[in-house]
């Protein structure tokens, strides 16, 4: 189940940033989900240098299509009741089982 996240953002840098979203093939809500992840794994904000090194280090266009492309073929969907008392790990190795059995 996801949650709605509401903030206040200067207007000129929301249009500004929802361009650049824009341009790299991105949403303002992977920008939020990758904020929070970000937040999980360092225990705290970005630093502006660490955004220019990430910035620097971002994909071209064409290679972020591609990676889409990759994921939306490898990506498979389950019901809401799937999710139930089970790890992201659990669903992985499902998922493998599964397919692995399909080949056979």
């Amino acid at each position: 189940m996801d949650s709605v996240v509401t903030a206040r953002v200067p207007v000129e840098i929301k249009k500004q940033a929802t361009e650049v979203l824009a341009s790299i093939g991105a949403t303002q809500t992977q920008l939020i989900n990758a904020a929070y992840e970000y937040v999980l794994e360092y225990k705290a904000l970005p630093e502006k240098s660490v955004m220019r090194t990430i910035q620097h280090k971002a994909l071209p266009l064409d290679r972020v299509q591609t990676l889409r492309a990759i994921l939306d073929r490898t990506t498979f969907s389950v019901s809401e009741e799937y999710w139930q008392d089970k790890s992201y790990e659990d669903l992985i190795a499902e998922g493998k089982i599964a397919d692995y059995e399909a080949l056979t």
